[in-house]
């Protein structure tokens, strides 16, 4: 019997290690797979908070936790607990709780709903209408959920006798420590591992079981951090990097508090500058072209993809060449101490809390595979087609001076610059971060409608929920650069925009029939598979330019009709 369809599979189909790995948005939350699953293979990317709370792995002790009749009540009552702080400090964040086995599940359900029938102010946190609802789930049913924060409970504790067996349900059956591993790799900015023993109860000697032994591993780990993981012998990049370590003697010599190589997979940050009066927190990062500028495989990756990383972790990024420092070594001082001074200044990025730029879109696993990338090039892009660029509200130019509804209508004209026509949903989640929210919610909504309307009413058009600038003259088709992911889901792109790129399309493909031209403008979308809504924006496109005269089916083929 096989556990699963994909250990069925694994005689037949190839095996693919996935490398890079950014939806976490602390490193902590993949670093312990990371080490003791998929061997450090995982390119993973430090934050730019080295200890913030409600974020990370983090160890709650339940003092007179029980294991009593196949549960822990005292632990389920911690949840419960952590539930409503989770709502009064984070309530725009998502949160689901995990428990080791059914018996606990049912308890902690059974808790909370005793408290919502005492305290109905807090039920509409519980929305199960919401993009990701709350859930309550055990270890053998949570693969493929992702939250925000996750609360879990290991339930198994001594029992009233003061006696811990190491009897640990499902985690103690063949292929535990997987089901441990998809069950602490659910979260992408916090994982409150809710526990009453210590590390030391689950004896090496009597659990047999590896995912019994990860559990101990874990246990440590989100009680201590990454200082707990196995270290790699490797000769340290501190005493390999000597032109890092020039910028680094100089930066202390300026008074400030440098770190090196601050990173838990082979991806190391070179040097991290602390804020001086905001423990935990670093001010920028700096990188210079040594080690690990050269790690990297591609100029892609290196200048486009990792950049954009870093930013997201919420880094203030500063690249220092080796060249010009030796070329001349006090003006390149004299940028860099500029551009620390002016991080400290403006501090911009800490007007999110540590979620994706992108706030309401989840940040999927971003992966890629060791032998191949899937990268639109010529080959995959052969229609030449935009390729898909996201707008920071924090790069558009900043009027200090502007009356709130002015720099929000900068902002708002700044982000419409790169993405129209755009969704009005995009809009309002790329906006957010100016608000100090981390997701679309009413108030961010609210204000940009209201400035729209009072601010830009004759500047842009909305129609169909789609938003552009009204001096916008010329629909371009963008595409995602790597195909594997979506860059917007199919109801984010407007029907003009499928219209041009079927156009296009069935220009260069002289003789293609209807129903390719749909496959083939949904792939260069980037959706290999053609689903409900897919196929309805395909065929609303289709019938938009049938009616137009735009097209005309001869003998089942789609010619463009030329226009007189």
């Amino acid at each position: 019997m096989f556990d699963s369809i994909l250990e069925e599979t694994a005689s037949i189909l190839p095996n693919r290690t996935l490398l890079w790995h950014y939806r976490s948005r602390h490193e902590d939350l993949i670093a312990f797979s990371n080490s003791y699953i998929y061997k450090n293979e995982l390119i993973t990317f430090p934050g730019s908070a080295i200890s913030k709370k409600d974020t990370g792995v983090e160890y709650y002790k339940v003092a007179d936790g029980v294991y009593k009749d196949r549960c822990n009540v005292p632990e389920a009552k911690k949840c419960v607990e952590l539930i409503i702080e989770h709502i009064e400090n984070h309530p725009d964040l998502s949160l689901g709780i995990i428990a080791f086995s059914e018996k606990q599940q049912s308890t902690i359900e059974q808790v909370l709903y005793e408290y919502r029938e005492l305290h109905p102010e807090y039920e509409w946190f519980f929305d199960e209408n919401k993009d990701e609802p709350f859930f309550i789930k055990n270890l053998e049913n949570v693969q493929g959920d992702e939250r925000d924060t996750i609360i879990f409970s290991i339930c198994y504790a001594k029992n009233n006798r003061g006696i811990m067996l190491m009897n640990f349900g499902p985690l103690g059956k063949q292929g535990g420590e997987r089901r441990l591993n998809v069950a602490v790799t659910r979260a992408k900015i916090n994982i409150k591992l809710v526990g009453s023993i210590e590390p030391t109860d689950i004896d090496l000697v009597r659990a047999k079981s590896d995912g019994a032994k990860l559990l101990r591993y874990y246990i440590e780990f989100a009680m201590k951090g990454s200082s707990t993981l196995p270290q790699r012998h490797m000769e340290s990049l501190d005493n390999r990097d000597e032109f890092c370590g020039c910028v680094y003697d100089f930066l202390i010599s300026k008074g400030y508090k440098v770190s090196r190589n601050i990173g838990c997979s082979d991806y190391k940050m070179d040097l991290a500058v602390e804020h001086p009066k905001k423990s935990g927190t670093y001010i920028a990062g700096i990188e210079c072209d040594g080690e690990n500028y050269s790690a990297a495989r591609t100029a892609r990756e290196r200048e486009h993809l990792r950049p954009q990383i870093l930013k997201n972790m919420g880094w203030n990024m500063y690249r220092v060449w080796s060249t010009a420092w030796i070329k001349n070594p006090a003006d390149e001082q004299d940028k860099l101490l500029a551009f620390i001074n002016e991080c400290m200044k403006n501090n911009p990025r800490e007007m999110t809390i540590g979620i994706d730029e992108k706030y309401d879109v989840p940040v999927e696993t971003i992966l890629e595979e060791k032998t191949t990338v899937q990268i639109n090039n010529n080959a995959t892009n052969p229609y030449g087609f935009d390729y898909y660029v996201v707008a920071n509200w924090y790069d558009a130019p900043q009027n200090y001076n502007a009356r709130n509804e002015e720099r929000i209508a900068d902002v708002i004209n700044y982000i419409l610059s790169i993405e129209q026509p755009m969704h009005m949903d995009l809009l309002y989640q790329r906006i957010a971060g100016l608000f100090e929210r981390e997701k679309a919610t009413s108030v961010v909504r609210n204000n940009v409608d209201y400035v729209i309307k009072r601010q830009m009413k004759s500047a842009v058009i909305i129609k169909d929920n789609f938003i552009s600038r009204a001096d916008m003259t010329e629909i371009k088709v963008r595409v995602s650069e790597i195909i594997t992911e979506a860059a917007r889901k199919v109801e984010h792109i407007a029907i003009p925009e499928i219209e041009k790129a079927m156009m296009t399309i069935a220009d260069y493909t002289l003789g293609i029939n209807e129903t390719d031209l749909k496959v083939e403008t949904a792939r260069n979308f980037g959706f290999e598979r053609m689903g409900p809504k897919v196929s309805k924006a395909m065929n609303d496109a289709f019938i938009s330019l049938l009616k137009s005269g735009k097209i005309k089916i001869i003998d089942e083929k789609v010619h463009i009709v030329e226009e007189v």
